[in-house]
């Protein structure tokens, strides 16, 4: 096993989104990066591009997610 690689089945979009979002809430949108998300998954910032188009998809998902729990 390589160190930073995630475990099987860790990358699903709504868990790269869920990262995103805690991480924007922790650090701000300027501390936002696909490199970032990543190492709090545990994995390499290109593993993300597999559900992800780029930081831009990410933060588009992100609001999508922020609003649909926001009207619940």
């Amino acid at each position: 096993l390589r160190p930073n690689r995630a475990a099987p089945g860790t990358l699903e979009l709504g868990r790269i989104v869920a990262v995103g979002i805690a991480v924007a809430d922790a650090e701000g949108l300027d501390g936002l990066s696909m490199r970032r998300v990543a190492a709090e998954l545990g994995a390499g910032p290109l593993s993300l591009y597999r559900h992800v188009a780029d930081k831009d998809d990410l933060l588009v998902r992100m609001m999508d997610t922020a609003l649909r729990e926001a009207s619940l």
